[in-house]
């Protein structure tokens, strides 16, 4: 509407919504779109960019999903069309495997209390036929459905349409925004930083697509007698690309470098909310922003968040971690944890040298004079004794230190699963056991009752 403003965001259309940073994603537009509203009076939409122009099904075609022992399960699929490799997702479709997974899902998540109330909403979205984009769409806008979260696909032919002329620009003046890129990036270099995108000499920002919109998508190479694209039998001249931009528009879809400046050409966009990558490449573009005489958005860092359920609490309580301790390798966690027993272990446990010592004085103890003789006998009984019972202690010590590192180390495995598999949890495990435990409306308030919109900070919840 006319006077409002908006904050955008977007991420790949993952497999029940991906990673759960993807949520966190559009928790943060909501919260910042609150925000400003509040803060200046204009009404601020939060709006969700499906990024279905991407073309990696691999990275999309899975989600990884913890269960209540800690395991994980991975579920994938397969794409139900057959679709040429590098064709957009837009253009793919759930192929029948997706119903075994909800299955397999549904089985994992079968004592969980909210689990039916989940596994109806996924079930309604992720159908046979349907395509990825629309199914994650479908099941982001339920989610947020009273936060007023606005799903936005940029692959339909009307909004190709409105980004014809941002195309046509980039087509037509490909080279001096290579040379923009070009000394934008050195900046970057000469003060400390680094490209996150490298942008490839010769090559506009815009894929083409061969065939039709929905062929594959590749990158145009600026060669001799035009533009050459990976699958095409002859280079496609200047003219020939525009005329084909002109009559079907879908044929063109954008790089990690050319979305942001179709957003803000189509979208009032006053923010986006982007992760540590997106905000590190949303910094090469501000002359392609003055460019294309557009007003680049505030940059906003997504919220970041630990879920703790009750079962990686009890296990921080025992080990006395924190959660943020919790994320390095496991063999550094467990070295730590072990040099902090040892220290008070080492003072009580026998050893060869208070055996010496005990010897020592023992044998010049019964040498001195005038002690009966007999008494020889029994010293040297007490000194077998001794050893004796030394030795079935350090059996015993040995026996209860190895159960102790068996245990911390299944302890120390268990917490890691929950907290950190390998990686931040929130880049690994999706959102359905957590939907699922405890309501996807209690913790979608959760979330944004505990998010401060503009902090990068790790936010724990303990569930």
């Amino acid at each position: 509407a006319s006077g409002s403003a908006a904050v955008v965001t977007g991420q790949q259309v993952g497999l029940f919504l991906g990673p759960l940073y993807t949520f966190y994603k559009a928790a943060s537009a909501i919260a910042i779109a609150r925000a400003l509203t509040v803060e200046t009076g204009i009404p601020c939409v939060p709006i969700f960019w499906l990024q279905t122009e991407d073309h990696d099904f691999a990275e999309i075609d899975h989600c990884l999903v913890p269960r209540e022992d800690g395991s994980a399960l991975r579920l994938s699929i397969s794409d139900g069309t057959g679709a040429v490799g590098r064709a957009s997702l837009a253009a793919r479709r759930l192929g029948p495997d997706i119903s075994l997974q909800l299955d397999a899902l549904a089985d994992a998540l079968a004592h969980q209390p909210h689990a039916a109330e989940l596994l109806a909403l996924l079930r309604d979205s992720y159908r046979p036929g349907e395509s990825p984009g629309r199914a994650f769409g479908r099941t982001l806008a339920a989610l947020f459905a009273e936060e007023g979260l606005l799903v936005f696909d940029p692959r339909r032919p009307e909004v190709a349409r409105l980004a014809a002329p941002i195309v046509r620009t980039a087509l037509v003046d490909h080279e001096r925004i290579e040379a923009l890129l070009a000394e934008r990036g050195r900046a970057l270099r000469q003060s400390g930083f680094d490209e996150q995108v490298r942008p490839r000499p010769g090559s506009p920002l815009p894929f083409f697509h061969l065939g039709d919109a929905n062929g594959p998508r590749f990158r145009l190479t600026r060669g001799a007698h035009g533009f050459s694209c990976a699958g095409a039998d002859e280079p496609l001249t200047s003219d020939a690309l525009l005329e084909i931009l002109e009559r079907d528009p879908l044929r063109f879809s954008t790089s990690a470098l050319l979305r942001p400046i179709v957003e803000s050409a189509l979208l009032p966009a006053a923010v986006y909310v982007g992760g540590p990558s997106e905000v590190g490449y949303l910094a090469q573009l501000a002359p392609l922003f003055s460019h294309f005489g557009l007003t680049p958005p505030l940059v906003a860092p997504r919220a970041r968040f630990r879920l703790i359920p009750s079962q990686a609490r009890t296990l921080l309580d025992k080990l006395g971690l924190t959660p943020a301790g919790v994320e390095r390798s496991r063999d550094e966690l467990l070295r730590a944890l072990s040099s902090s027993t040892e220290n008070s272990a080492e003072s009580s446990s026998p050893s060869s040298a208070w055996l010496v010592e005990w010897e020592r004085r023992l044998d010049a103890w019964v040498a001195a004079p005038p002690l009966d003789p007999r008494l020889l006998r029994d010293a040297e009984r007490a000194r077998r004794s001794v050893r004796h019972a030394l030795a079935r202690l350090e059996r015993r010590v040995g026996q209860s230190r190895a159960a102790r590192d068996t245990t911390l180390a299944e302890r120390v495995t268990r917490l890691q699963r929950w907290l950190y598999p390998d990686a931040p949890q929130e880049r690994v495990y999706s959102l359905p056991y957590f939907a699922a435990r405890y309501g996807a409306r209690a913790l979608v308030g959760t979330v944004l009752a505990a998010l401060d919109p503009l902090s990068p900070d790790v936010r724990d919840l303990f569930l």
